[in-house]
């Protein structure tokens, strides 16, 4: 013989319901709607084992994540091949002068002390 379970959802009355502006619900209707949800909450137990669960203390239900549809990924530009054969990185031979690099060199030494907080010249 099944035990009858604890009082899980108390229904309104009908002043809290007018109060609240609340429609009044009949009492097999509540009791059906939270078994069901229970039911579909903690499917992995036995109908015994759930019945034993909600007696002794709360349950933590099962959290449904649904995943949205993966989007494609954007291009992230060129390939090594693709700029390879598009000759991207190949510099002129008269545009590697020395003289030319210089003034970065100049730059980039201007950044890395700006960078270590004013290094001495000599470092």
């Amino acid at each position: 013989m099944k035990s009858k379970p604890a009082v899980i959802y108390r229904a309104f009355s009908h002043k809290e319901a007018k109060e609240h502006d609340v429609q009044e619900l009949r009492t097999q209707w509540v009791e059906a709607f939270v078994r069901a949800f229970l039911k579909q909450s903690i499917s992995h137990l036995s109908q015994q084992d759930s019945e034993n669960q909600l007696q002794r203390k709360a349950v933590v239900l099962e959290c449904f994540i649904r995943h949205k549809p993966k989007q494609k990924k954007k291009s992230k530009g060129l390939s090594a091949r693709q700029r390879r054969d598009m000759r991207l990185f190949d510099i002129n031979p008269e545009q590697q002068r020395y003289s030319l690099f210089l003034s970065l060199h100049e730059l980039w030494k201007q950044y890395i002390r700006d960078l270590c907080n004013g290094l001495k010249q000599d470092t």
